[in-house]
């Protein structure tokens, strides 16, 4: 590399004293340039390393849309297909299905609260039932016993109306009344 010294004509073109000066501004000012040159060299190194990076990502970026745009085609593909009509409605078919299921169950529900009540009606009417049955064989057996009483009782006035005629054959009272004849039987009973 040529130094602005060299480039300026040298040592031959200057004085002695103003040299040794000049010389050293001018080999400072070439570390300056030499330094700055690297810095450039640099620059452009990681100028051109970001370009590659910026290419590079041009390019995933690029690839990235195409699969995008696919993706995006494919999916109108899909929504446009009968599957996605199949698939709501066989989704509207489920919520109805869902929805008759729950009508269904609230019905078993009433009717086995029904049943249930039912059950319980049977079971206070045969409880009534049986207790009125047990009654009704109550009253019957006091019917027959009343209806054996009176018989008895029945028997009773006849052989006392048979005893009755009997004493009045064997009295001979015919001026005896009737009543006379049922206070002479009242009496016979008291006594016996």
């Amino acid at each position: 590399m040529l130094s602005l010294h060299q480039i300026n004509g040298g040592d031959s073109m200057n004085g002695g004293s103003d040299n040794g000066v000049e010389d050293s501004k001018v080999h400072e000012l070439e570390l300056q340039m030499s330094k700055l040159f690297v810095q450039l060299q640099e620059a452009h190194t990681k100028n051109d390393a970001q370009d590659d990076l910026i290419e590079g990502m041009k390019a995933a970026n690029a690839k990235l849309v195409a699969s995008l745009k696919k993706m995006k085609h494919k999916l109108k593909e899909a929504t446009d297909s009968g599957v996605n009509h199949m698939f709501h409605d066989m989704t509207r078919k489920c919520m109805r299905a869902e929805a008759e299921k729950a009508a269904v169950e609230a019905t078993l529900v009433a009717a086995q609260s029904e049943i249930a009540t039912s059950k319980a009606n049977a079971e206070a009417l045969s409880a009534q039932l049986k207790e009125a049955n047990e009654q009704v064989t109550v009253l019957e057996d006091d019917v027959k016993a009343r209806g054996a009483a009176q018989l008895a009782m029945e028997n009773q006035l006849l052989k006392q109306q048979h005893y009755i005629k009997d004493l009045e054959v064997d009295f001979k009272v015919p001026c005896m009344t009737t009543a006379a004849a049922l206070h002479l039987i009242l009496m016979t009973i008291i006594v016996t």
